[in-house]
This record gives structure tokens, C-alpha cells and sequence, in this order.
């Protein structure tokens, strides 16, 4: 029943050892299957992971064949099964709530300072959902998100961590929600051994904000769109 946070499409060759990332503003107008125009993350409430994946496979006309649904406490230990991430937080995040007093958890989880640090899995989590302090909120929480994923996938990818990929997959396992075997999750990890930080590309889809009866939505630019997924589907490069 609840709408999805973050989406993304990824492209993913092993063979390249290649990850293409481009994040889809879960404000964008589009065309629900069954359910006509309304926010791309009301497909996700509407028929859970199956339907936002039909919806983005019927939006972008690529074959989209899996999705990977993973929730904020999976998210979190997969963060933690690594020891934490090292980041270097762009700028001072308060994750507080507004009118909420500080808890000490709070100070050590939902205040994040700037600079490089270490992060564990509540203080990553606080970082990837930061928007309200942000002038363009949910722009730059995307390229937020998608700086983070690529440190993430840098430290996941070192030969130390590389083999607790097994470890980690069944640690989450009961948060994470697959059309795909933990078991080919993992080794596809392992097959992505060797990849470089530079060969994860990322995008988001080009947009703007419009106000559409008095609702305020993420309004996609067809043309930029085709243009992103031709390159997409052709593993180029994405901008």
C-alpha cells in the first residue's frame, strides 16, 4: 500500500563489467498501466514491485525482464554487513523531523557533518532520503543516491568484501523482494570483480516540474528520454 522511494533502471554486462544507473523522479506523470496518468511511485502502492516494473518497461521500451525491491531496513544492513561505507557527505545533513527533539540516536544517526567519514547503515540511510533542505529537493537527492550507490559499489567490490556477497544477500534476504535467485544475485556480484568505479555511468531522466490541476508533478522530456535509453540499450555512453 505504500508508495515506492527511489526508482531506478540499471543495465548491468558482465561481460564488460559495465553498470549503467538512471534514476526516474518518483514524481514523474505517467501512464499506470490499468490506472491511467497519476505519479510513478503510485504504481508500486497500486500492484507492489510487478507493476512499477511493467509501468517502467511500458514507459521506456526497454526489456526490462527483473527488479529488485529493497527496503529501508535491507538497505541499512547491507550498509552494515560491510562495515559501513565510506563518504565524503557533500554537506551538513539534518535528517531530524521538523518540531522533533533531538534524540541521542539522533545526533549519531540522523545529523550527519560534512566531509569524509564513514558511514553506517541508519546514517547512509538518512543521507540517500535527505531532500527538505535542498533548494531542488528531490533533484539533488537523486545524484545524492547515485554518488552513494557508487561508493557502495567501489567498497563492495574489493576483494575483502567481495566474497561476503553470499553472506550478505541472505542476511537481507527477508527484506528484499526479487524476481531473481539471492543465489544469481551474488554471483553476478562476483562476476562484476575487477570493475572499476568509472564504468558505473549515471543519469537521471531528463525533466521539469509543472503544476497539473493544482498537483504539482515531474514532467518527462520524451525526446531527452529516447535519446538516454537508445544509448542505454546500446551500452554506450548515457550522456
Amino acid at each position: 500500500g505504500s508508495r515506492s522511494d527511489t526508482l531506478m533502471v540499471a543495465r548491468i554486462d558482465p561481460k564488460k563489467k559495465t553498470v549503467m544507473l538512471v534514476s526516474i523522479m518518483r514524481d514523474s506523470r505517467v501512464d499506470i498501466p490499468g490506472y491511467g496518468m497519476n505519479k510513478i511511485n503510485a504504481a508500486y502502492s497500486y500492484g507492489g514491485p510487478q507493476l512499477a516494473m511493467e509501468t517502467v518497461r511500458q514507459l521506456t521500451g526497454l526489456p526490462i525482464t527483473a527488479y529488485i525491491d529493497v527496503g529501508f531496513q535491507s538497505f541499512e544492513s547491507i550498509v552494515n554487513s560491510m562495515g559501513g561505507v565510506w563518504f565524503d557527505v557533500p554537506a551538513k545533513i539534518d535528517g531530524v523531523p521538523a518540531g522533533e527533539t533531538p534524540t541521542a540516536w539522533d545526533v549519531r544517526n540522523r545529523i550527519l557533518k560534512k566531509g569524509y567519514q564513514k558511514l553506517n547503515g541508519a546514517q547512509a540511510l538518512t543521507f540517500v532520503r535527505a531532500r527538505h533542505q535542498f533548494a531542488d529537493q528531490d533533484y539533488t537527492r537523486v545524484k545524492d543516491q547515485q554518488a552513494f550507490l557508487k561508493a557502495l559499489a567501489k567498497q563492495m567490490l574489493q576483494v575483502s568484501n567481495l566474497f561476503q556477497a553470499p553472506q550478505i544477500m541472505n542476511a537481507v534476504a527477508d527484506d528484499v523482494s526479487t524476481n531473481m535467485k539471492l543465489s544469481d544475485l551474488a554471483g553476478l556480484v562476483m562476476q562484476m570483480k575487477g570493475m572499476k568505479q568509472t564504468a558505473i555511468q549515471t543519469a537521471t531522466l531528463p525533466s521539469s516540474v509543472a503544476s497539473i490541476n493544482k498537483v504539482s508533478y515531474v514532467v518527462i522530456d520524451p525526446a531527452g528520454m529516447r535519446t538516454m535509453f537508445d544509448r542505454m540499450r546500446a551500452g554506450g555512453h548515457l550522456k
